[in-house]
């Protein structure tokens, strides 16, 4: 018996250090979630030399043309003789709230078929957050740009905002597995 509860001991200890942080539900939370650094969050503050109105007119344009997008992948595991395929479409939605004093850009991504394999429970239904933007006006032809992602994964969309916004190019992203 005195085994048996050592080794419960034991399980419950690894168990408890393997604590999944939730899954944010909205920009907020996932701004949290970043601030802590959950999930190899970053967060990235720049000052561009483009006033606010301008940055955001960007913003809003390329949203509209680049990020709204639909992306298939095949995915073939060889076993053997046997090849067995699946396709899956990554949903890329954004979403943009504005005001005089503050823009915000939401990114956030779903897989269609859903594998329903959730660490730190069930993402939104429009996907999990993969980028948070803000914008705000830092002064007379200046605006702060705020990003909250992954340091590693998904930095397609960081990379090309961060472009639109210095004026450097205004192409769009490629989107391709862990963009």
């Amino acid at each position: 018996m005195r085994k048996e509860a050592g080794l419960l001991t034991i399980i419950v200890f690894l168990l408890s250090s393997c604590a999944v942080a939730p899954t944010p539900q909205n920009a907020q939370e996932y701004r949290t979630v970043a601030k802590e650094g959950v999930y190899g969050s970053n967060i990235d503050t720049y000052v561009v030399n483009r006033s606010y109105s301008k940055v955001t007119g960007i913003i809003k344009a390329k949203t509209k043309q680049c990020l709204n997008k639909k992306v298939s992948e095949t995915h073939c595991i060889y076993t053997g003789t046997s090849k067995n395929c699946q396709t899956t479409t990554i949903i890329y939605t954004p979403t943009l709230r504005s005001s005089s004093r503050k823009t915000e850009l939401h990114m956030q991504r779903r897989t269609e078929p859903s594998s329903d394999i959730y660490l730190g429970g069930k993402p939104p239904a429009t996907g999990m957050y993969i980028s948070v933007f803000d914008f705000e006006p830092a002064g007379k032809n200046k605006t702060k740009v705020t990003v909250y992602s992954p340091e590693k994964f998904f930095q397609t969309i960081p990379k090309a905002v961060k472009r639109w916004t210095k004026g450097t190019s205004m192409s769009c992203p490629v989107f391709a597995q862990g963009s």
